[in-house]
C-alpha cells in the first residue's frame, strides 16, 4: 500500500523537499565541522587554515568517488560554502585570473 502512494507523481514534490531538505542539513553539518576544527587551530598559527583545508579537500574528494552525475553535483552544491576554506583569503581576485 505503501508504495503504490511513493511512486504516485503526486508525491513527487513531498520527496523533493525531503532530498533539498537533506542535503542542505548535510551540507551546514560538514560546514560546521570543518569550520570547528579551523577555530580549535586559532592558538597555532599556521594551523588555522591546514586542518580546515585538508578536511575539505577530503570531503571533495569523497564527493568525486560517486559516479552518477546527479546526486554528486547535488551534494556539491550543498557543500559549496566549504570553498572558502580552499581559497587564500589574502589574494587578491586578479591574482586568480
Amino acid at each position: 500500500l505503501l508504495i503504490d502512494v511513493t511512486t504516485s507523481p503526486e508525491f513527487y514534490p513531498v520527496v523533493w523537499g525531503s532530498i533539498v531538505n537533506i542535503l542542505d542539513n548535510f551540507g551546514k553539518l560538514v560546514y560546521e565541522r570543518i569550520e570547528d576544527s579551523s577555530e580549535s587551530g586559532k592558538g597555532k598559527a599556521g594551523k588555522l587554515n591546514d586542518l580546515a583545508k585538508e578536511r575539505c579537500r577530503n570531503w571533495f574528494f569523497k564527493i568525486t568517488c560517486i559516479r552518477e552525475l546527479v546526486p554528486r553535483v547535488y551534494i556539491e552544491i550543498s557543500l559549496l560554502p566549504c570553498y572558502r576554506f580552499l581559497t587564500d583569503p589574502k589574494k587578491n581576485a586578479t591574482e586568480y585570473a
